[in-house]
């Protein structure tokens, strides 16, 4: 199965300091990490925009904050498509 090109840098699944979430957070890795990334809210902003466009707390679910992103950052470099 393929994996997330931007997942070994990933600031959010790579912060030491979520280590007692664990368990949740290898949960979230198999399901947007590996295989179904094109869903994931941080990979949809750093595939569009780049990775430095990516909130650090930023959850792979989070879908209406990275449309947000992804429009405010369409209208403020005056682009019609994010």
């Amino acid at each position: 199965m393929e994996t997330c090109r931007y997942l070994q840098g990933c600031a959010f699944f790579n912060d030491p300091s979520v280590q007692r979430f664990q368990t949740l957070f290898d949960q979230l890795k198999a399901d947007y990490c590996h295989g179904h990334f094109g869903d994931c809210a941080r990979y949809q902003v750093a595939s569009r925009i780049g990775r430095e466009h990516v909130p650090t707390s930023m959850l792979p679910t989070q879908l209406q904050w990275a449309e947000m992103i992804l429009r405010r950052h369409s209208e403020e470099s005056g682009c019609s498509g994010a």
